[in-house]
């Protein structure tokens, strides 16, 4: 094979590639989800739980019109 065809087939791969990219969305799960997690440690004694609520994209959102007053 030569070195101007391997050229051209390399330009077309990456061209496929590039053109079939897609944009990331703001999560994986949906842009208002509420996520949950509860971290259990057991210890002879007791029983921690370390509990985290995700809910960063809803205040974002209810915020966005003082941040960007002028829609631009």
């Amino acid at each position: 094979m030569n070195a101007r065809r391997f050229v051209t087939i390399g330009a077309i791969t990456l061209g496929v590639l590039l053109a079939s990219a897609t944009t990331a969305s703001a999560h994986p799960l949906g842009n208002f989800t509420v996520n949950h997690y509860d971290g259990l440690t057991v210890f002879p004694g007791h029983v921690t739980d370390k509990a985290v609520i995700d809910t960063a994209e809803i205040p974002t959102y209810q915020q966005r019109g003082s941040v960007d007053a002028n829609h631009d």
